[in-house]
Protein backbone atom coordinates (compact mmCIF):
# COMPACT_ATOMS: atom_id res chain seq x y z
CA UNK A 1 0.00 0.00 0.00
CA UNK A 2 1.43 3.42 -0.96
CA UNK A 3 1.09 5.88 1.92
CA UNK A 4 0.66 8.98 -0.24
CA UNK A 5 -1.11 10.71 2.68
CA UNK A 6 1.77 10.10 5.09
CA UNK A 7 2.87 13.76 5.41
CA UNK A 8 -0.56 14.57 6.71
CA UNK A 9 -1.23 11.53 8.87
CA UNK A 10 0.58 9.16 11.18
CA UNK A 11 3.02 6.91 9.33
CA UNK A 12 2.21 3.29 10.21
CA UNK A 13 4.97 1.86 12.40
CA UNK A 14 4.24 -1.68 11.21
CA UNK A 15 1.86 -3.72 9.12
CA UNK A 16 -0.49 -4.46 12.00
CA UNK A 17 -4.22 -4.01 12.32
CA UNK A 18 -3.62 -1.54 15.15
CA UNK A 19 -1.54 0.77 12.94
CA UNK A 20 -4.10 0.60 10.13
CA UNK A 21 -6.89 1.39 12.58
CA UNK A 22 -5.01 4.44 13.92
CA UNK A 23 -4.59 5.78 10.41
CA UNK A 24 -8.20 4.94 9.55
CA UNK A 25 -9.37 7.01 12.52
CA UNK A 26 -7.33 9.99 11.32
CA UNK A 27 -8.57 9.68 7.74
CA UNK A 28 -12.19 9.47 8.88
CA UNK A 29 -11.70 12.59 11.02
CA UNK A 30 -10.25 14.43 8.01
CA UNK A 31 -13.23 13.38 5.89
CA UNK A 32 -15.60 14.68 8.58
CA UNK A 33 -13.77 18.03 8.70
CA UNK A 34 -13.73 18.35 4.91
CA UNK A 35 -17.40 17.48 4.65
CA UNK A 36 -18.21 20.14 7.26
CA UNK A 37 -16.40 22.65 5.05
CA UNK A 38 -18.42 21.48 2.04
CA UNK A 39 -21.67 21.79 4.00
CA UNK A 40 -20.68 25.33 4.99
CA UNK A 41 -20.00 26.21 1.36
CA UNK A 42 -23.33 24.67 0.35
CA UNK A 43 -25.08 26.88 2.90
CA UNK A 44 -23.27 29.97 1.65
CA UNK A 45 -24.24 29.09 -1.91
CA UNK A 46 -27.86 28.52 -0.89
CA UNK A 47 -27.92 31.87 0.95
CA UNK A 48 -26.44 33.61 -2.09
CA UNK A 49 -29.00 32.00 -4.38
CA UNK A 50 -31.84 33.14 -2.11
CA UNK A 51 -30.45 36.68 -2.01
CA UNK A 52 -30.03 36.70 -5.79
CA UNK A 53 -33.64 35.64 -6.22
CA UNK A 54 -34.72 38.54 -3.98
CA UNK A 55 -32.61 41.06 -5.90
CA UNK A 56 -33.92 39.79 -9.23
CA UNK A 57 -37.47 40.21 -7.92
CA UNK A 58 -36.72 43.79 -6.87
CA UNK A 59 -35.24 44.54 -10.29
CA UNK A 60 -38.39 43.18 -11.92
CA UNK A 61 -40.50 45.28 -9.57
CA UNK A 62 -38.63 48.43 -10.58
CA UNK A 63 -39.07 47.58 -14.25
CA UNK A 64 -42.81 47.02 -13.79
CA UNK A 65 -43.19 50.37 -12.02
CA UNK A 66 -41.31 52.10 -14.81
CA UNK A 67 -43.63 50.58 -17.39
CA UNK A 68 -46.64 51.73 -15.38
CA UNK A 69 -45.31 55.29 -15.31
CA UNK A 70 -44.71 55.18 -19.05
CA UNK A 71 -48.34 54.25 -19.59
CA UNK A 72 -49.43 57.06 -17.27
CA UNK A 73 -47.40 59.55 -19.27
CA UNK A 74 -49.79 59.20 -22.18
CA UNK A 75 -52.74 61.56 -22.25
CA UNK A 76 -55.82 60.63 -24.25
CA UNK A 77 -53.82 57.96 -26.05
CA UNK A 78 -51.26 60.48 -27.43
CA UNK A 79 -47.65 60.42 -26.24
CA UNK A 80 -46.45 63.63 -24.64
CA UNK A 81 -43.87 64.90 -27.09
CA UNK A 82 -44.29 68.64 -26.69
CA UNK A 83 -41.58 70.63 -24.96
CA UNK A 84 -42.13 71.84 -21.41
CA UNK A 85 -42.68 75.40 -22.64
CA UNK A 86 -45.76 74.24 -24.60
CA UNK A 87 -47.26 72.39 -21.67
CA UNK A 88 -49.40 73.88 -18.99
CA UNK A 89 -47.98 74.18 -15.50
CA UNK A 90 -49.68 71.05 -14.21
CA UNK A 91 -48.31 68.88 -16.97
CA UNK A 92 -44.85 70.35 -16.49
CA UNK A 93 -45.08 69.51 -12.81
CA UNK A 94 -46.12 65.91 -13.59
CA UNK A 95 -43.32 65.37 -16.08
CA UNK A 96 -40.77 66.93 -13.73
CA UNK A 97 -41.98 64.62 -10.99
CA UNK A 98 -41.71 61.60 -13.29
CA UNK A 99 -38.20 62.60 -14.31
CA UNK A 100 -37.21 62.84 -10.64
CA UNK A 101 -38.62 59.39 -9.93
CA UNK A 102 -36.85 57.98 -12.99
CA UNK A 103 -33.52 59.33 -11.75
CA UNK A 104 -34.11 57.90 -8.27
CA UNK A 105 -35.11 54.50 -9.69
CA UNK A 106 -32.13 54.58 -12.00
CA UNK A 107 -29.85 54.99 -9.00
CA UNK A 108 -31.62 52.13 -7.23
CA UNK A 109 -31.29 49.96 -10.33
CA UNK A 110 -27.54 50.59 -10.47
CA UNK A 111 -27.20 49.74 -6.79
CA UNK A 112 -29.13 46.49 -7.30
CA UNK A 113 -26.99 45.63 -10.32
CA UNK A 114 -23.84 46.12 -8.23
CA UNK A 115 -25.22 43.86 -5.50
CA UNK A 116 -26.15 41.21 -8.08
CA UNK A 117 -22.65 41.36 -9.59
CA UNK A 118 -21.07 41.00 -6.13
CA UNK A 119 -23.28 38.06 -5.15
CA UNK A 120 -22.80 36.35 -8.51
CA UNK A 121 -19.02 36.61 -8.08
CA UNK A 122 -19.28 35.25 -4.53
CA UNK A 123 -21.39 32.36 -5.80
CA UNK A 124 -18.82 31.61 -8.50
CA UNK A 125 -16.00 31.73 -5.93
CA UNK A 126 -17.81 29.43 -3.50
CA UNK A 127 -18.71 27.04 -6.31
CA UNK A 128 -15.05 26.92 -7.34
CA UNK A 129 -13.96 26.45 -3.71
CA UNK A 130 -16.35 23.55 -3.25
CA UNK A 131 -15.27 21.99 -6.52
CA UNK A 132 -11.66 22.30 -5.37
CA UNK A 133 -12.44 20.00 -2.43
CA UNK A 134 -13.50 17.18 -4.75
CA UNK A 135 -10.00 15.75 -5.43
CA UNK A 136 -9.11 15.82 -1.73
CA UNK A 137 -12.35 14.10 -0.79
CA UNK A 138 -11.78 11.48 -3.48
CA UNK A 139 -8.25 10.86 -2.19
CA UNK A 140 -9.41 10.58 1.41
CA UNK A 141 -12.29 8.31 0.45
CA UNK A 142 -9.92 6.06 -1.52
CA UNK A 143 -7.54 5.95 1.45
CA UNK A 144 -10.40 5.01 3.77
CA UNK A 145 -11.45 2.19 1.45
CA UNK A 146 -7.86 0.91 1.19
CA UNK A 147 -7.55 0.87 4.97
CA UNK A 148 -10.87 -0.87 5.44
CA UNK A 149 -9.91 -3.48 2.84
CA UNK A 150 -6.53 -3.97 4.50
CA UNK A 151 -8.05 -4.48 7.94
CA UNK A 152 -10.66 -6.82 6.50
CA UNK A 153 -8.02 -8.89 4.72
CA UNK A 154 -5.98 -9.22 7.91
CA UNK A 155 -8.93 -10.09 10.11
CA UNK A 156 -10.72 -12.04 7.36
CA UNK A 157 -13.90 -10.24 8.36
CA UNK A 158 -15.89 -7.14 7.52
CA UNK A 159 -14.96 -3.70 8.81
CA UNK A 160 -17.49 -1.48 10.54
CA UNK A 161 -17.83 1.63 8.42
CA UNK A 162 -17.47 4.73 10.63
CA UNK A 163 -20.67 6.65 11.19
CA UNK A 164 -21.01 9.40 8.65
CA UNK A 165 -22.08 10.16 5.10
CA UNK A 166 -21.40 7.56 2.41
CA UNK A 167 -19.77 8.21 -0.96
CA UNK A 168 -23.17 7.97 -2.63
CA UNK A 169 -24.74 10.41 -0.15
CA UNK A 170 -21.92 12.94 -0.51
CA UNK A 171 -21.95 12.77 -4.29
CA UNK A 172 -25.75 13.09 -4.47
CA UNK A 173 -25.57 16.17 -2.25
CA UNK A 174 -22.86 17.65 -4.47
CA UNK A 175 -24.90 17.03 -7.62
CA UNK A 176 -27.95 18.70 -6.10
CA UNK A 177 -25.86 21.68 -5.00
CA UNK A 178 -24.38 22.05 -8.49
CA UNK A 179 -27.86 22.00 -10.07
CA UNK A 180 -29.03 24.75 -7.74
CA UNK A 181 -25.97 26.85 -8.50
CA UNK A 182 -26.51 26.48 -12.25
CA UNK A 183 -30.14 27.62 -11.91
CA UNK A 184 -29.22 30.61 -9.74
CA UNK A 185 -26.39 31.72 -12.03
CA UNK A 186 -28.63 31.39 -15.08
CA UNK A 187 -31.30 33.49 -13.36
CA UNK A 188 -28.67 36.13 -12.61
CA UNK A 189 -27.72 36.27 -16.28
CA UNK A 190 -24.31 34.70 -15.72
CA UNK A 191 -24.25 32.46 -18.79
CA UNK A 192 -20.63 31.39 -18.39
CA UNK A 193 -21.03 30.61 -14.70
CA UNK A 194 -24.23 28.66 -15.33
CA UNK A 195 -22.54 26.63 -18.08
CA UNK A 196 -19.61 25.81 -15.79
CA UNK A 197 -21.98 24.76 -12.99
CA UNK A 198 -23.96 22.61 -15.43
CA UNK A 199 -20.77 20.86 -16.54
CA UNK A 200 -19.86 20.31 -12.88
CA UNK A 201 -23.33 18.83 -12.28
CA UNK A 202 -22.82 16.35 -15.11
CA UNK A 203 -19.48 15.29 -13.67
CA UNK A 204 -21.08 14.69 -10.28
CA UNK A 205 -23.89 12.66 -11.90
CA UNK A 206 -21.34 10.55 -13.77
CA UNK A 207 -19.52 9.86 -10.51
CA UNK A 208 -22.82 9.12 -8.78
CA UNK A 209 -23.83 6.66 -11.51
CA UNK A 210 -20.52 4.84 -11.10
CA UNK A 211 -21.06 4.61 -7.34
CA UNK A 212 -24.69 3.48 -7.64
CA UNK A 213 -23.63 0.84 -10.18
CA UNK A 214 -21.13 -0.76 -7.80
CA UNK A 215 -22.03 -4.01 -6.08
CA UNK A 216 -23.00 -3.70 -2.46
CA UNK A 217 -20.38 -4.36 0.30
CA UNK A 218 -19.05 -7.90 0.25
CA UNK A 219 -18.59 -7.80 -3.52
CA UNK A 220 -15.68 -10.26 -3.61
CA UNK A 221 -15.37 -13.95 -2.86
CA UNK A 222 -12.36 -15.19 -0.92
CA UNK A 223 -10.63 -16.25 -4.15
CA UNK A 224 -10.91 -12.63 -5.43
CA UNK A 225 -13.70 -13.29 -7.91
CA UNK A 226 -16.63 -10.85 -7.99
CA UNK A 227 -19.78 -11.82 -6.18
CA UNK A 228 -23.14 -11.32 -7.83
CA UNK A 229 -25.78 -8.97 -6.45
CA UNK A 230 -28.77 -10.47 -8.14
CA UNK A 231 -28.29 -10.37 -11.91
CA UNK A 232 -25.56 -7.70 -11.84
CA UNK A 233 -21.96 -8.91 -11.34
CA UNK A 234 -19.15 -6.50 -10.60
CA UNK A 235 -17.81 -6.66 -14.16
CA UNK A 236 -21.07 -5.19 -15.48
CA UNK A 237 -20.81 -2.04 -13.36
CA UNK A 238 -19.65 0.17 -16.26
CA UNK A 239 -22.56 -0.69 -18.61
CA UNK A 240 -24.92 -0.31 -15.65
CA UNK A 241 -23.61 3.20 -15.01
CA UNK A 242 -24.23 4.07 -18.65
CA UNK A 243 -27.82 2.83 -18.34
CA UNK A 244 -28.32 4.95 -15.24
CA UNK A 245 -27.02 8.09 -16.95
CA UNK A 246 -29.25 7.44 -19.97
CA UNK A 247 -32.35 7.19 -17.76
CA UNK A 248 -31.34 10.19 -15.63
CA UNK A 249 -30.91 12.34 -18.75
CA UNK A 250 -34.69 12.06 -19.32
CA UNK A 251 -35.70 13.25 -15.85
CA UNK A 252 -37.47 16.50 -15.11
CA UNK A 253 -36.32 18.66 -12.20
CA UNK A 254 -38.86 17.16 -9.79
CA UNK A 255 -37.84 13.54 -10.23
CA UNK A 256 -34.14 14.39 -10.26
CA UNK A 257 -34.53 16.27 -6.97
CA UNK A 258 -36.52 13.42 -5.40
CA UNK A 259 -33.90 10.87 -6.44
CA UNK A 260 -30.93 12.94 -5.30
CA UNK A 261 -32.55 13.60 -1.92
CA UNK A 262 -33.20 9.90 -1.39
CA UNK A 263 -29.61 9.04 -2.36
CA UNK A 264 -28.32 11.68 0.08
CA UNK A 265 -29.74 9.52 2.87
CA UNK A 266 -27.77 6.39 1.93
CA UNK A 267 -25.85 5.16 4.95
CA UNK A 268 -28.28 6.48 7.56
CA UNK A 269 -29.75 4.03 10.08
CA UNK A 270 -33.13 2.32 9.81
CA UNK A 271 -35.51 2.93 12.71
CA UNK A 272 -39.12 1.80 12.49
CA UNK A 273 -41.32 4.91 12.28
CA UNK A 274 -38.40 7.17 11.32
CA UNK A 275 -38.95 9.93 8.76
CA UNK A 276 -35.67 11.83 8.93
CA UNK A 277 -33.55 13.71 9.05
CA UNK A 278 -31.26 11.26 10.87
CA UNK A 279 -33.12 7.94 10.70
CA UNK A 280 -35.72 6.44 8.35
CA UNK A 281 -37.98 3.51 7.82
CA UNK A 282 -38.96 2.45 4.29
CA UNK A 283 -42.06 4.61 3.88
CA UNK A 284 -40.55 7.52 5.85
CA UNK A 285 -37.77 7.81 3.27
CA UNK A 286 -40.24 7.77 0.37
CA UNK A 287 -42.53 10.27 2.08
CA UNK A 288 -39.75 12.81 2.71
CA UNK A 289 -38.26 12.47 -0.77
CA UNK A 290 -41.53 13.04 -2.62
CA UNK A 291 -42.50 15.87 -0.27
CA UNK A 292 -39.75 17.90 -1.98
CA UNK A 293 -41.75 17.65 -5.19
CA UNK A 294 -44.94 18.78 -3.49
CA UNK A 295 -46.43 15.27 -3.30
CA UNK A 296 -47.99 14.53 0.06
CA UNK A 297 -47.87 10.84 0.95
CA UNK A 298 -48.96 9.02 4.09
CA UNK A 299 -46.36 7.31 6.25
CA UNK A 300 -47.21 3.76 5.20
CA UNK A 301 -46.07 1.52 2.35
CA UNK A 302 -49.55 0.26 1.39
CA UNK A 303 -51.09 3.73 1.10
CA UNK A 304 -48.06 5.04 -0.79
CA UNK A 305 -48.17 2.34 -3.45
CA UNK A 306 -51.95 2.74 -3.69
CA UNK A 307 -51.60 6.50 -4.28
CA UNK A 308 -50.41 6.12 -7.89
CA UNK A 309 -51.53 4.14 -10.94
CA UNK A 310 -50.00 0.68 -11.40
CA UNK A 311 -46.93 0.40 -13.60
CA UNK A 312 -45.45 -2.74 -15.12
CA UNK A 313 -41.91 -4.03 -14.73
CA UNK A 314 -39.92 -2.65 -17.63
CA UNK A 315 -42.01 0.52 -17.72
CA UNK A 316 -40.85 2.06 -14.45
CA UNK A 317 -39.10 5.41 -14.32
CA UNK A 318 -37.05 7.05 -11.59
CA UNK A 319 -39.13 7.81 -8.51
CA UNK A 320 -41.70 5.04 -9.01
CA UNK A 321 -42.46 2.81 -6.02
CA UNK A 322 -42.19 -0.96 -5.60
CA UNK A 323 -44.33 -2.56 -2.88
CA UNK A 324 -43.93 -5.88 -1.08
CA UNK A 325 -46.17 -8.05 1.04
CA UNK A 326 -49.96 -8.44 0.84
CA UNK A 327 -51.33 -5.18 -0.48
CA UNK A 328 -47.77 -3.77 -0.32
CA UNK A 329 -48.14 -3.46 3.44
CA UNK A 330 -44.71 -4.79 4.41
CA UNK A 331 -42.15 -2.76 2.51
CA UNK A 332 -41.65 -0.10 -0.18
CA UNK A 333 -38.62 0.89 -2.27
CA UNK A 334 -37.93 3.66 -4.80
CA UNK A 335 -36.78 2.94 -8.34
CA UNK A 336 -33.69 4.94 -9.38
CA UNK A 337 -33.04 3.48 -12.84
CA UNK A 338 -31.36 0.48 -14.47
CA UNK A 339 -33.15 -2.00 -12.19
CA UNK A 340 -31.71 -0.36 -9.07
CA UNK A 341 -33.59 0.96 -6.04
CA UNK A 342 -32.86 3.01 -2.93
CA UNK A 343 -34.53 1.78 0.23
CA UNK A 344 -34.47 1.89 4.02
CA UNK A 345 -34.22 -1.89 4.18
CA UNK A 346 -34.06 -2.72 7.87
CA UNK A 347 -32.08 -2.28 11.07
CA UNK A 348 -29.30 -4.55 9.80
CA UNK A 349 -28.86 -2.50 6.62
CA UNK A 350 -30.04 1.10 7.01
CA UNK A 351 -30.63 3.12 3.83
CA UNK A 352 -28.96 1.34 0.91
CA UNK A 353 -28.86 1.08 -2.88
CA UNK A 354 -29.44 -2.39 -4.29
CA UNK A 355 -31.06 -4.33 -7.12
CA UNK A 356 -34.82 -4.15 -7.60
CA UNK A 357 -36.51 -7.37 -6.47
CA UNK A 358 -39.25 -8.17 -8.96
CA UNK A 359 -39.95 -11.82 -8.13
CA UNK A 360 -41.65 -11.15 -4.77
CA UNK A 361 -43.01 -7.70 -5.62
CA UNK A 362 -46.70 -7.14 -4.86
CA UNK A 363 -46.99 -4.20 -7.25
CA UNK A 364 -45.46 -0.98 -8.50
CA UNK A 365 -46.92 2.54 -8.72
CA UNK A 366 -46.17 5.56 -10.88
CA UNK A 367 -45.68 8.70 -8.85
CA UNK A 368 -47.10 11.92 -10.40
Amino acid sequence: MAWSLAPRFSVPVDDSVASAQVLLTEVVAAITTLEARRVDLDQRMTDAETRLDDLQYRMTELSDKRKARAVGAFINGDAIVESKIQLDDERVRIITSIEGIEKSDGDRRKALERQIDTLSQRLRDDTAARQATDPELAELTAARQLLQDKIASILDTTVDVPVGPTDIALTAAAALGRRRSASALAAAGDTAGAAAATEATQRELQRLAALVARPTPGAYNRDGSPKSIGPTPLLEAAPLAERLLAEWSLLDDRRMTVMLFALQQVGKPYVWGGSGPDVYDCSGLVMRAWALAGVRLQHGSASQVASGPPVAVGQMIVGDLLGYGPGSNRHVTMYIGADRVVEAKGSAYGVIVTNARYSDMDGAARMP
